[in-house]
C-alpha cells in the first residue's frame, strides 16, 4: 500500500473515531441525565428526542466508516509486520492514546468528585459521566492494539514516547497541585481559621475535587511513568522530561515557595506591621505544601536520573547540562534582583540623610520590607547559582569537552548580552541625568534621586558583564569557538545486533551512533563482540581524521571504513 493511501486510511480512522466517540458520549450523557438527574440538562420540548437523534447519527455512521477503514488497516498491520511497526501507525495510536487518556483523566476527576461527595443528584455532571467510559474504552482498545503490534520502528517508538511522557507530565502536574491544594485546605480550615475540616456529614466540594485529582493523577502518572516507560531509561525524551520538566519544575516550586516563606518570616521578625498573627501566618497554608511537594518531585526525579546514569552518555549529558545552566541562570537572575533591591535600599538611606526634609520616608520601618526581600533574593539566588554553576565548572575540570557544549555558550552569551544592554541603558540614563541637571542647574540631590534606578541597575550589571566576558575570553583562547568536525557514525549489522552494538559504541564514544539493520545471520552466542573489541573500535574511530564512518559487523569481525557520497556522473 502506498504512503498516501496509508495516510488516507489513518486520517479517516482518526476523524471518524473522534466523531463516533462524541456520539456515544452524547447518548450516555442523555441516559445518565435521565437515570440520575431525573431530567435532561437544558430540558425543553423535544430536547431528549433531538439528543437521541444527534447521538445516534454521530455514533452509527462514523462508527461504520471507522470499522470499514480500521479493518483494512488491521489486515495490513498484523503483529510483527512492517506496517505494525511503522511510524504512521504509531502516530495514529499515540494521538489517540494521548487524547483519550487525558479526556478520561479530566472527566474521571469530575465523576470521582461526585462519588466522594455522596453521589448527590444535584451535583451530578452527566457530560463527564458520559465522556469518561467512552474515553476509557477508546484508550484501552488502542492500548491493546499497540501491545499486540510488537516492537515499533525507531521513529514509531519516539512517537509513543511522546505520548508516555506528555501524559506523565500532565498527570504529575495534576497530582502535585492536587496534593498542594488538599494540604492547603486542611491547614487553612483546620488550623489557621479554626474551622472543622469536614462540614457536616460530607466534605466540602473543593476538597472532594482535590482528593479526586490526587487519586486519579497518581494512577495515571504511575501507569505511564512506572509501567509504560519503565524500560526507557536510555531515551533522549526521558532526559528532557526529567531534566527540563520534572526536576526544574519541582526545584522552582520549592525555591519560590521557600523565598515567600523566608520573606514573610523576616517581615515578622523585623517588626513590619502584619495585622493579627494567626491571619498573617495563613500564607503557610499554600507555601508550606508547595515547598514540600516541589522538593519531593525534585528529589525523586533527581535520584531516579542518578540510578539510570549508565547509558546514552551524550544525550544524557546534553539534557543535564541544560538543566544545570537553566538553574544557574535562574539563580543568577534572583541574585541580581537581590543586588538591585539592596543597592536601592542603601541609596534610599543616603538620600534621606542628605535631604534636610525627607520625603522618601513614608512610615517608620519603611526599609524593613526591602531589606527582607533583598536578603531572601540574595540568599536563595546565590545558593541556587553556586550549587549548579560550580557543578558545571567541576565538569569542565574533568573534561574540556564541556567548554564546547552549546548550552554553555547559550548561557554565557545570553548573560553577556543582557549585562551589556543593561549597562549601556543605565550609563545612557546616568549621563543624560548628569548633563541635563548641569545644564538646567538642578540641585545635586535631585540629580542623584533621579539616577537611583540607573545606579541600581549598573551596580548589578557591571559585575555580571566583567565575569561572563572573562569566561568567554578564556573559552575562546583555549579553542572553544573553533569549528569542530562532527562525525557521522553508522553501524550496519544484523537485525538482532545492530541496536545493541550501536548503544555500546555510543557509550564508549560519547556521541550519537546510528544503527542500520539487515536481514541475515548475526554472531553466534559464542562469538559475541567483547567490550575490549568495542573499546578498540571506539579509539580507532576517535582517532580517525574522517568525518563519516561506517561500522560493518559480520559474525565476529568488526571493522570501520570511511565513506562519502559518490558522484552519479563520471
Amino acid at each position: 500500500m502506498s504512503t498516501v493511501r496509508r495516510v488516507y486510511f489513518y486520517a479517516v480512522c482518526l476523524v471518524t473515531l473522534v466523531l463516533a466517540a462524541w456520539g456515544a458520549g452524547l447518548l450516555l450523557r442523555l441516559l445518565f441525565d435521565l437515570a440520575i438527574g431525573g431530567r435532561p440538562t437544558f430540558a425543553g420540548p423535544g430536547y431528549a428526542n433531538q439528543q437521541i437523534a444527534l447521538g445516534l447519527s454521530m455514533f452509527t455512521i462514523p462508527a461504520a466508516v471507522w470499522a470499514f477503514h480500521w479493518r483494512t488497516v488491521q489486515r495490513l498491520g498484523g503483529a510483527g509486520t512492517q506496517e505494525a511497526a511503522s511510524a504512521l501507525r504509531k502516530l495514529y495510536l499515540a494521538v489517540t492514546l494521548a487524547a483519550s487518556s487525558l479526556t478520561a483523566l479530566m472527566t474521571g476527576v469530575t465523576v470521582l468528585r461526585w462519588l466522594l461527595g455522596g453521589a448527590d443528584s444535584q451535583t451530578f455532571s452527566a457530560g463527564a459521566a458520559g465522556a469518561f467510559p467512552v474515553a476509557l474504552g477508546v484508550w484501552y482498545y488502542n492500548w491493546r492494539v499497540n501491545s499486540r503490534d510488537g516492537a515499533p520502528s525507531p521513529a514509531g517508538g519516539t512517537l509513543l514516547r511522546w505520548y508516555w511522557y506528555f501524559v506523565a507530565a500532565w498527570s504529575l502536574v495534576l497530582l502535585a497541585t492536587g496534593i498542594i491544594n488538599t494540604l492547603g485546605i486542611a491547614l487553612d480550615h483546620g488550623i489557621f481559621i479554626s474551622q472543622p475540616l469536614v462540614q457536616g456529614p460530607l466534605w466540602s466540594e473543593p476538597l472532594q475535587m482535590r482528593v479526586a485529582a490526587v487519586l486519579l493523577g497518581l494512577a495515571w502518572w504511575s501507569f505511564h511513568w512506572l509501567y509504560a516507560a519503565r524500560d526507557d531509561s536510555s531515551s533522549s525524551l526521558r532526559q528532557v522530561y526529567c531534566y527540563l520538566f520534572a526536576i526544574p519544575g519541582g526545584a522552582l516550586a520549592a525555591i519560590v515557595s521557600l523565598a515567600i516563606v523566608l520573606f514573610r518570616l523576616l517581615e515578622f521578625l523585623l517588626g513590619v506591621p502584619v495585622g493579627s498573627e494567626p491571619g498573617f501566618f495563613r500564607f503557610l497554608s499554600l507555601t508550606a505544601p508547595t515547598l514540600l511537594v516541589g522538593a519531593a518531585v525534585w528529589t525523586y526525579h533527581w535520584q531516579r536520573t542518578k540510578e539510570e546514569a549508565s547509558g546514552a552518555a551524550e544525550r544524557r549529558s546534553s539534557a543535564r547540562r541544560v538543566y544545570y545552566y537553566l538553574l544557574s541562570g535562574i539563580g543568577l537572575a534572583a541574585t541580581s534582583a537581590g543586588v538591585i533591591t539592596l543597592i536601592g535600599l542603601l541609596l534610599d538611606f543616603l538620600l534621606n540623610s542628605l535631604n534636610p526634609a525627607p520625603l522618601l520616608v513614608i512610615s517608620p520601618g519603611w526599609w524593613k520590607d526591602q531589606l527582607a526581600l533583598s536578603v531572601v533574593l540574595l540568599a536563595l539566588g546565590l545558593a541556587a547559582w553556586l550549587l549548579h554553576w560550580l557543578r558545571t565548572q567541576r565538569e569542565i575540570d574533568r573534561s574540556e569537552e564541556e567548554r564546547f557544549a552549546r548550552s554553555r555558550k547559550v548561557y554565557l552569551y545570553t548573560f553577556l548580552c543582557i549585562s551589556i544592554i543593561a549597562s549601556v541603558a543605565a550609563a545612557i540614563s546616568i549621563a543624560y541625568r548628569l548633563l541635563s541637571g548641569f545644564l538646567l542647574g538642578t540641585v545635586a540631590f535631585d540629580i542623584l534621586n533621579s539616577m537611583k534606578w540607573s545606579l541600581q541597575l549598573l551596580c548589578a550589571a557591571i559585575p555580571a558583564l566583567v565575569y561572563h566576558a572573562g569566561l568567554l575570553r578564556y573559552d575562546i583562547r583555549v579553542g572553544a569557538e573553533r569549528t569542530r568536525t562532527v562525525k557521522t557514525i553508522v553501524v550496519v549489522a544484523s537485525r538482532t545486533e545492530a541496536g545493541s552494538l550501536a548503544q555500546r559504541l555510543e557509550r564508549a564514544l560519547g556521541m550519537p551512533v546510528r544503527a542500520m539493520a539487515y536481514d541475515g545471520p548475526g554472531a553466534t552466542e559464542d562469538g559475541k563482540i567483547s567490550e575490549q573489541q568495542v573499546e578498540v573500535l571506539a579509539q580507532a574511530i576517535a582517532a580517525s581524521p574522517h568525518s563519516r564512518l561506517v561500522v560493518l559487523l559480520q559474525g565476529t569481525e568488526i571493522k570501520a571504513y570511511s565513506y562519502e557520497e559518490a558522484s552519479r556522473h563520471e
